[in-house]
């Protein structure tokens, strides 16, 4: 029987789960940790403009590597990386815990994120080997809310670990769980090998035809376009709103992100299963405005309650756009090039995030905080636009 149609809990096999679970485990440890970097490196002297050096230089090996992690998947195999990846992550915290020099922390802080760039692609491209192409939406929707569930958890075990034991042990945990989390995708099957008959060269060129299609380069743009947006009014707008007009403290802070995590972790898998069907155009279009609503319910929110509400808004009932675009990839992509498309979205996505980024910086410096929500509102337009048109496709590829 083949991998693909080996149906287990929710109309998923065994080796979904698998890779969900060590999943839960690394982001619990990493993502759990990632709000403490900055603390970490002011306490071995780093200053602020340190700290952003650290960081950015961290980055850059992933930036320049995604665009071909994803194609070595599609040759060496996706469980080597998968296992490999978490093993490299793992090592370089191990010894970052052991770093008392910020200018020592830039090579370990490198090298975790340098697995990312092969591993991101993998586990998308994995993800739909394994599914069949009717459950891609419950798929990416229950990886969603695994991914989130980790991070949540990981907020409170990190914090503690950190206030307990201290940073040099909490790093090291970090990279022991990390290493744990690998060892679980030994159990994992491997679900592609190199076609022979082609050189590595072909199917480069091979690949390189497959993202020329109009239809996939719309669905790389609307996913990166869209958590560009997502992430600049989750982790910069909305804290920054809450900070400077709300006035809420750091607690309050991690309260409402709190609760954000727990209603999305419980409706993400909803939503994925529900978009399986023929309303998932109604139901991205219901997001979008709900997305939208979001940032005029912050322009007048100057309490708790109001940015609690446009969180839940924004990002906790968020779960029908990417679970449906998320489909559509995996459905139109080749199994032997499903790395290389994901490679490259994870790439356009980085540089989208990075841009969008700098650019709502640079607006609410300049316009201020009210004009840049305003201004933001912009990008959901545009998402709706390519949500009609990728609609107009769907239903023209179903009328051929």
């Amino acid at each position: 029987m083949s991998v693909e149609n080996q149906r287990g809990f929710a109309g998923l096999p065994p080796d979904f789960w698998i890779l969900m679970l060590s999943l839960i485990i690394s982001n619990m440890f990493i993502l759990g940790f990632s709000p403490f970097i900055p603390y970490f490196l002011r306490n071995i002297g780093a200053e602020a403009k340190e700290i952003g050096i650290v960081l950015a230089s961290s980055r850059v090996f992933y930036v320049l590597l995604v665009p071909v992690g994803g194609f070595i998947a599609d040759i060496v195999g996706r469980k080597k990386l998968l296992i490999l990846g978490p093993a490299i992550t793992g090592a370089s915290y191990v010894v970052l815990s052991q770093v008392n020099k910020w200018e020592d922390a830039v090579l370990p802080l490198a090298f975790s994120m340098l697995p990312t760039a092969f591993t991101a692609p993998s586990i998308l491209a994995y993800i739909a080997d394994v599914a069949s192409s009717y459950s891609y939406g419950r798929a990416f929707g229950i990886y969603f809310a695994c991914m989130n569930l980790g991070a949540v958890v990981g907020y409170v075990i990190m914090g503690s670990s950190i206030e307990v034991f201290g940073y040099e042990f909490s790093i090291a945990l970090v990279g022991i769980a990390t290493i744990a989390s690998g060892l679980t995708r030994i159990c994992l099957k491997e679900t592609i090998k190199r076609r022979p008959e082609l050189s590595i060269r072909q199917q480069l060129l091979d690949s390189y035809t497959q993202l020329r299609r109009p239809y996939l380069l719309l669905l790389i743009s609307s996913r990166s376009i869209y958590l560009a947006t997502a992430g600049v009014v989750g982790s910069v707008l909305i804290p920054l709103w809450a900070r400077d007009l709300a006035n809420m403290s750091e607690m309050d802070l991690s309260l409402v992100f709190a609760i954000e995590g727990v209603v999305y972790t419980i409706l993400a898998p909803i939503g994925g299963r529900l978009v399986e069907g023929s309303h998932w155009f109604l139901l991205s279009l219901i997001e979008l405005l709900i997305r939208s609503g979001a940032l005029l319910v912050l322009a007048n929110s100057f309490d708790i309650t109001g940015v609690l509400l446009a969180l839940l808004m924004d990002s906790g009932f968020a779960i029908f756009f990417m679970p449906s675009i998320d489909s559509r990839i995996s459905a139109i992509s080749e199994k032997f090039h499903r790395g290389a498309v994901w490679g490259v979205q994870q790439s356009i996505m980085t540089l989208a995030t990075m841009g969008v980024t700098y650019l709502g910086g640079l607006l609410w410096d300049a316009l201020g905080p009210t004009n840049t929500l305003y201004i933001h509102l912009t990008y959901m337009v545009v998402l709706t636009a390519m949500l009609l048109l990728l609609a107009k496709t769907d239903k023209q590829t179903s009328n051929a």
